[in-house]
């Protein structure tokens, strides 16, 4: 899909609408007149989120109390669709065509890639940040790859929660093991899912790379290394892994809770990073 023409209503200091020309487009002007505001309402049009904060109703124009962006995207000359975000206060919708659709369904519909100063943080930062730019990059060919991701952070805060109440001395140890099977089984099954998908999208990475550099003779390549239990490397991605490294961690600790807690919450922690490094 391409983006044939956006519209900002009351979207930071924008009004009006742009329509672009085939091939490459430019946006050029002076300081403070909202050059960088454009590329975050076509970021918004395509991800519904911005690249410059985490809370949308900071991009709401001031003194308004809604802000929309709304586009039109083509792929040839037969498939057109209307795509809008409408923001208010905490709340967010997205539309195709005039119809509400899931964030899932919606992201599918435009492609978009942004490079930032931020972006360096790629190379240069902690594995945080290589594994954001991995999944942003998955759920860029598979949108339903952000739900495995919500439901990975649910479990985890429903695991800290459980074993922050075992720190406090609220559950004994017996109770938090019983209690904690079924948020460990979802655990194993989405740390699977989310590395298998981190790293078919590596995979893309590099036949990409080796295709454009290799004429030049540079040898380039991202190298994904998966974690499980006080650091060790593990060598498949299967659930039975995930399920060793973190029962292992479990059994190998005795009282007191607060020991317990420390060694669970590392192996959290550790447990189904992909930590990607340029070599």
């Amino acid at each position: 899909m391409f983006l044939r023409s956006i519209r900002a209503h009351d979207f930071r200091n924008l009004e009006g609408e742009i329509h672009w020309g085939k091939g490459i487009n430019i946006i050029y002007g002076n300081n403070g007149q909202g050059k960088t505001n454009w590329l975050e309402a076509i970021h918004l049009l395509a991800h519904a989120k911005s690249f410059r904060t985490r809370h949308l109703h900071e991009a709401i124009a001031f003194s308004k109390a809604a802000a929309s962006v709304q586009g039109q995207v083509c792929q040839g000359s037969e498939i057109e669709r209307d795509l809008q975000v409408d923001i208010r206060a905490n709340t967010r919708q997205t539309l195709v065509n005039r119809k509400r659709e899931p964030l899932a369904h919606y992201a599918a519909q435009l492609h978009a890639v942004w490079f930032t100063a931020d972006e360096l943080e790629v190379v240069r930062g902690g594995p945080d940040a290589r594994r954001s730019f991995i999944d942003r990059g998955a759920i860029s060919l598979h949108p339903s790859y952000a739900q495995a991701l919500s439901s990975y952070t649910k479990v985890i805060k429903q695991k800290k929660s459980l074993l922050q109440q075992a720190s406090e001395g609220r559950l004994r140890f017996e109770e938090v093991a019983h209690l904690l099977e079924p948020w460990n089984e979802q655990l194993i099954c989405l740390s699977a899912q989310i590395h298998r998908s981190r790293t078919a999208y590596v995979d893309l990475l590099n036949e990409a790379l080796e295709h454009s550099l290799s004429v030049r003779g540079v040898q380039w390549r991202i190298e994904a290394f998966r974690t499980g239990a006080h650091g060790v490397v593990l060598s498949t991605s299967s659930p039975e892994a995930f399920s060793h490294s973190i029962r292992s961690t479990v059994n190998g600790n005795y009282w007191p809770p607060e020991d317990v807690v420390g060694s669970l919450v590392e192996a959290l922690r550790e447990a189904a990073q992909l930590t990607a490094a340029a070599v």
